[in-house]
């Protein structure tokens, strides 16, 4: 998959009174200003950890502890700690299936992991090359899990050699 500003939207058209916009035209326009909203992110803000987001080892228990934060990625996206948030009286049955995320407003414990495959992404900083072979292989990565959203196939991090392992 490429990188979201791998082709940047350079302009949009000018409407007239009364024009039929096609799909095309409209989602243009979307594309020229999500591409600017991302290259003012990246080019005036920088990329990185804007705020926040302090790692933390609990070593008598083995857990890891995620501080809140903001972050912007190289492809111009704002991320930040979010938790799932519970459902407001006033959701209805066709949104019952929805999930929803809040920003976190304290620190996340992690007590799990589970392997993590990169196959959406397919961020380069994640490969590395053989000189064996003419593949490109991932390196070992791993998805955190607090002990709320653990699954009974997780394991727990006290099994888990956090040596040589960057959050």
């Amino acid at each position: 998959m490429l990188p979201i500003l791998h082709q940047i939207t350079p302009d949009y058209r000018a409407f007239v009174d009364d024009q039929v916009l096609t799909s095309g035209q409209l989602n243009e326009f979307l594309d020229y200003f999500e591409d600017q909203q991302r290259l003012t992110r990246i080019c005036l803000n920088g990329v990185g950890i804007v705020c926040g987001f302090e790692v933390s080892l609990n070593a008598a228990t083995k857990t890891i502890a995620i501080t809140p934060g903001c972050g912007i990625t190289t492809d111009g996206d704002l991320i930040k700690l979010l938790v799932d948030a519970k459902k407001t009286p006033t959701d209805d049955e066709s949104t019952q299936n929805l999930t929803y995320k809040t920003l976190a407003k304290e620190a996340i414990h992690y007590t799990h992991f589970r392997s993590f495959e990169d196959d959406f992404a397919q961020y380069d900083a994640f490969r590395t090359t053989s000189s064996n072979i003419d593949t490109n292989t991932t390196i070992p990565l791993y998805e955190l899990v607090s002990k709320g959203s653990s699954k009974t196939t997780d394991k727990a991090l006290t099994t888990l050699d956090l040596t040589d392992k960057i959050v």
